[in-house]
């Protein structure tokens, strides 16, 4: 029913994009959880926050749902709880919780969407069209949940970030269109399923694949070959990424980031319910 590829940047000793999957049982039906995040460069041994944001949202998500999806504000607070009682516990500063996250989870027939930083979430319908939303920063700084683990760097940020916005590219069969918001602006979002087949998270890295006169392939074209898929089940999904990544080299485009996609197969999710 879910199914992931993560793929390590060239010559880095460890990977900093994560990805933990779960599905638990609420009502007798089954409630996938998809969490992802990736790790910033520029922090320090940032592998520590993101793997952490992993096991904590899934955590929190758990107490969330038995408690009856109250609001994703208060989710949003229960995950920056959890992680700021981690790093007082495991001794660690901000710069190594520096991590961007994205939480998917579908209770029923409502899909909840958190998303703090920069980072895709995807979606196929019965039509194989696509559909992505893509955020990222002017300039390129994401807006961490570390960052909110202390005063001290809540007040840096107002201060380093005057004029920076957070742009989301929304793309589908019928339209395109980018809107540029507030830096602090996180999204908070519950919707229907409707008929989708595949919905899922991605890192930046989807959006990093160039060439050698430094052209990108668009997050569209990436995505459209890695949904090609025909089931979650077994390797589908990981076959689909080596055999997307080695076309892609063929034509001349490289991925030098990390790169993370975790994806759930709607129709599987569906024949579970009761």
């Amino acid at each position: 029913m879910i199914d992931y590829i993560l793929k390590q940047k060239p010559k880095a000793l460890i990977c900093q994009d994560y990805i933990l999957a779960d599905v638990i049982e609420h009502n007798s039906n089954p409630v996938p959880i998809l969490v992802q995040t990736d790790g910033c460069t520029g922090g320090v041994r940032t592998e520590l926050g993101a793997q952490l944001l992993c096991h904590l949202s899934v955590d929190a998500v758990k107490t969330y749902v038995a408690n009856g999806c109250p609001s994703l504000d208060i989710l949003r607070e229960m995950v920056l709880s959890r992680l700021v009682a981690a790093k007082e516990h495991l001794k660690v500063g901000v710069p190594n919780l520096l991590a961007t996250l994205q939480i998917l989870f579908v209770v029923g027939t409502k899909v909840h969407l958190v998303r703090i930083g920069d980072g895709t979430f995807f979606a196929t319908r019965a039509d194989k069209s696509l559909t992505t939303s893509v955020i990222d920063y002017e300039p390129n700084m994401p807006n961490y949940l570390a960052y909110q683990t202390e005063e001290r760097t809540k007040n840096e940020l107002k201060a380093a970030t005057q004029g920076a916005v957070r742009i989301e590219t929304f793309t589908s069969a019928i339209t395109e269109y980018t809107r540029r918001g507030p830096y602090e602006e996180i999204t908070l979002e519950v919707f229907d399923l409707e008929d989708r087949m595949y919905i899922g998270l991605a890192s930046d890295g989807v959006g990093s694949y160039v060439d050698s006169a430094n052209t990108a392939l668009t997050v569209t074209e990436v995505m459209t070959e890695m949904t090609a898929i025909k089931s979650t089940e077994g390797e589908f999904v990981k076959r689909r990424f080596h055999k997307m990544h080695e076309g892609f080299a063929k034509r001349g485009f490289v991925n030098y980031d990390d790169v993370a996609v975790v994806m759930l197969d709607v129709t599987k999710y569906k024949a579970r319910q009761r």
